[in-house]
């Protein structure tokens, strides 16, 4: 349960990175409705769930303390300086517990400059691994529902795949959608953002790199090293960070992983689905192309 470990744990501030429409927001939206004291008795919602038979020390926490919640979208300012000085403002008074997510890592967490405790949580983390996403036994749960048991072999082959720290996961928004959509499958996940960036971090790939991901398109994996707490300037200087780039926001999966030094890994790495080879094919296959055309 992802309250109790977070309890359990209890660091100053935690980081989560995950790919986006994997559920950040939706668990931040929990964390902050198990938390925050208000007018209102929010104990109705977790009643009957399992935090709530863990007993009384958790219980404890219900409720009981003043929340900051705040997202990027709400935090316009016309220069970096005055967003930055934003939300330090903000965060740094009578902070408790500070619950962070994002696809990147933040880099150098300079915003917690004050703080010695940041607990940071990357996709090929083992805690709370099984919190962004959903199981195969929520997807199975949720096929019963549609009396769909037939299609799970179908949502495994579009939206499964995943896999943060020894939990392998299907990507919840795709899920949710497909259902929606009458149990047709498509490239949903490609419509919750741009995925222009692809062909932006391509702009900086070499041959080597080109044909890699021409690989990955033929369904092969590869070997290569991981930095789960890359940042997006080091693609310029470092175009073979490309690979850890995609690996966290959602483009690849590690199939493998093995402890390098630092906290990095050797990761063996492929595409996850086939939702994601339909992103690779329609957004990267013209600049394979014509990288090749030029070459």
């Amino acid at each position: 349960m992802m309250i109790k470990d977070f309890l359990d744990e209890g660091p100053m501030v935690s980081l989560f990175t995950r790919p986006r429409r994997f559920g950040k927001t939706l668990n931040m939206d929990m964390i902050r409705t198990f938390f925050e004291k208000t007018d209102e008795d929010t104990s109705v919602y977790f009643r009957d769930k399992k935090i709530w038979a863990c007993g009384k020390k958790y219980r404890g926490y219900q409720g009981k303390y003043p929340v900051i919640f705040i997202t990027f979208k709400d935090v316009k300012r016309d220069t970096w300086g005055e967003t930055y000085d934003q939300i330090a403002k903000s965060l740094r008074q009578h902070l408790s517990y500070g619950f962070l997510t994002g696809i990147l890592r933040v880099a150098k967490e300079s915003i917690f400059s004050g703080l010695n405790n940041l607990a940071v949580h990357s996709i090929l983390d083992h805690r709370y691994s099984e919190y962004f996403g959903f199981t195969s036994e929520k997807v199975e749960a949720i096929a019963r529902y549609y009396h769909a048991e037939e299609k799970y072999g179908e949502i495994c082959a579009w939206y499964d795949g995943y896999r943060f720290g020894d939990s392998e996961l299907f990507n919840p928004w795709s899920v949710i959608n497909y259902f929606s959509n009458r149990c047709q499958p498509r490239a949903f996940w490609q419509s919750t953002g741009s995925n222009e960036i692809i062909g932006e971090v391509l702009t900086y790939a070499g041959e080597e790199i080109y044909e890699r991901l021409n690989a990955l398109l033929q369904g092969e994996s590869f070997l290569t090293y991981i930095d789960t707490g890359v940042i997006y300037p080091q693609i310029r200087k470092n175009p073979s960070s490309v690979y850890s780039f995609l690996l966290v926001a959602g483009y690849l999966k590690a199939e493998r992983a093995d402890p390098a030094f630092g906290g990095d890994y050797m990761c063996e790495v492929a595409l996850p689905n086939r939702e994601i080879a339909f992103v690779y094919h329609k957004v990267d296959s013209a600049k394979i192309d014509g990288y090749h055309s030029h070459v």
